[in-house]
């Protein structure tokens, strides 16, 4: 895990990043590293996994801390589609750190990342979340976990919000029946709004301008035809992807199959501006 790994280097510098003991206050593990382990009971914002977590999150740790149970806002879900296809949603998951030799890694969070750290563990950690209505308390979720707000939908942000955030979503959005309604719903008033448009003169055939929206909780560019200027009064001129480390080559690709939305693909970038 990328963000484990780059705290686990800060920790090598401060404290040696050596194995330390049980989290429990008996187990003789730093002050530092214990209040690493004292997870926060509300939480938004941070990164676990690939994750970022909304405002209102609320965190459970386990006693042993070697996994922490994630609870979303109402309104919000997990979702990932299990191993005959279909797709689960969820309004908790389990973010739990497996050791692969003996002893236990520990669930902490350092800045705004939660990662696994070493603990007791005498092999490699590794972190993954896991379904709590799983019946096995061994498997894991083996693809990407994602996250939407299904209590939101498609709304056009002002002009001056910035690109800076608009990675790739997860194409999972794409398959929860709630957004899929909601999506085929916004695209038939586009259309009747462009028809409207066409009637008072304002449409202009291939002038297009760029807006922001927030998709379900994701931010993404909404290619619109130029009336839009008029209308809502909140057009950006372009729309670019920048990437500030790993090789070049982020672009600017369709997301959802034509319907006018696009997102930045960071392709070889490993952080995208």
């Amino acid at each position: 895990m990328k963000h484990a790994t780059f705290v686990c280097a800060l920790l090598a510098f401060a404290w040696g990043c050596q194995p330390v003991s049980s989290p429990s206050p008996q187990g003789g593990a730093s002050p530092e590293v214990q209040a690493l382990m004292e997870l926060p009971v509300m939480t938004g914002g941070d990164q676990v996994g690939s994750l970022k977590l909304p405002q209102g999150t609320r965190v459970e740790a386990a006693e042993d801390r070697q996994s922490a149970r994630f609870f979303l806002p109402s309104g919000y879900v997990f979702m990932y589609t299990d191993p005959s296809g279909t797709l689960v949603e969820l309004e908790q998951v389990v973010y739990t750190c497996d050791c692969s030799g003996a002893g236990g890694c520990n669930v902490f969070k350092f800045g705004t990342d939660y990662g696994c750290l070493q603990g007791s563990c005498l092999g490699a950690c590794t972190g993954a979340f896991r379904d709590p209505g799983d019946p096995d308390p061994e498997a894991r979720i083996a693809g990407e976990v994602a996250i939407a707000d299904l209590k939101g939908g498609i709304s056009f942000l002002t002009a001056d919000a910035s690109d800076a955030d608009l990675l790739k979503p997860s194409p999972l959005l794409l398959q929860n029946p709630v957004i899929q309604e909601k999506l085929a719903r916004f695209q038939a008033e586009r259309q009747a709004a462009d028809a409207y448009a066409r009637y008072q003169g304002l449409y202009e055939e291939g002038a297009y301008l760029w807006a922001m929206v927030d998709f379900f909780g994701t931010k993404l560019a909404y290619r619109t035809p130029s009336y839009l200027e008029v209308t809502n009064g909140n057009p950006l001129r372009e729309v670019r992807c920048r990437c500030n480390s790993g090789q070049p080559g982020c672009t600017l690709v369709d997301f959802g199959g034509g319907g006018g939305f696009y997102i930045c693909d960071g392709g070889e970038c490993t952080s995208v501006l």
